[in-house]
């Protein structure tokens, strides 16, 4: 099982949560725009920014996923290099 540097896993966390909050904002505006009747643009337009909307929260989602994994794998080995610190000064 990987160790993970406190600090840097719960940044990590943090800015994970931070952007699917606003992924989950943009996919909700998208979803708004598809779905709005009573507005001056075109049905055809309304869908097309809607859907545009939806898949950029989508590719952001990914996004967030791989920075999580890159931010998460810095940690263990943060967490690694700093064990491997400690035991080489127990030596000496």
């Amino acid at each position: 099982m990987n160790k993970y540097d406190p600090d840097i896993s719960s940044k990590a966390g943090k800015a994970a949560v931070l952007r699917a909050v606003v992924a989950g904002y943009i996919g909700y505006l998208g979803y708004k725009i598809f779905c709005a009747q009573d507005t001056t643009m075109s049905a055809a337009l309304s869908h097309t920014l809607g859907i545009l909307f939806m898949l950029i929260a989508a590719a952001f989602g990914v996004y967030i996923f791989l920075r999580w994994r890159s931010d998460m794998k810095a940690a263990a080995n943060t967490a690694e290099a700093a064990e491997t610190d400690t035991e080489t000064d127990d030596s000496q």
